[in-house]
């Protein structure tokens, strides 16, 4: 076997009959580098709970056309997994994560049905989650970012109590929009993640 071949990855099972998920020790990366790093199987139902932290992001299209190598073992991730960890992964140190298309086995039906009736465990346990909208350059992102912030500021000081949510209007809407960029918005919004 070449250095650039690796086998398929080989699943260890879980414990069904304890809160066993795996986690992702992703090692340091950067840019387009492959993905690396071990699968570690912690138990949410122990006195110690597992550090790790939770990504939220969307499939959209399943072909797995990315790898993430775990040792030398290969796992198949759909392309917006391997974004999604190439965006989140440290560039220094191994970082922890729960992310479902490589923590969970997706060829196992009986165990995608146990780990997805553990989901809420899994996220309210996770230290934080992390949301990858998708790919997009970093002016758009800065521009979208700062123009919630603007919109959400302005239509928290608009009249209205917080009992009456539907019936605030934001003030000036015709000046704001002029002090904030809405194609960078609407290139966040229109993201999959949303649709």
């Amino acid at each position: 076997m070449s250095t650039t071949e690796s086998k398929q990855y080989i699943w260890f099972p879980l414990d069904r009959r304890r809160k066993e998920i795996r986690v992702l020790d992703l090692h340091a990366g950067v840019g387009q580098s492959a993905l690396r790093g071990q699968l570690r199987h912690v138990f949410l139902d122990g006195s110690s709970k597992p550090e790790y932290e939770t990504i939220s992001y969307a499939w959209e299209d399943t072909a797995l056309v990315d790898n993430c190598l775990l040792g030398d073992e290969s796992m198949p991730i759909p392309a917006s997994a391997g974004s999604a960890l190439r965006c989140m992964r440290s560039s220094v140190k191994t970082r922890t994560l729960w992310i479902d298309c490589i923590c969970i086995d997706q060829t196992n039906d009986h165990e995608k049905g146990h780990q997805v009736g553990l989901m809420a465990d899994i996220f309210q346990n996770s230290r934080q989650t992390l949301a990858y909208l998708g790919d997009v350059d970093e002016v758009t992102a800065q521009r979208a970012t700062i123009g919630f912030l603007v919109i959400s500021t302005a239509w928290l000081n608009s009249e209205g109590t917080h009992a009456q949510v539907e019936d605030r209007k934001i003030e000036n809407w015709s000046a704001l929009r002029q002090t904030i960029d809405l194609e960078a918005i609407k290139a966040i919004i229109m993201k999959p993640y949303f649709t």
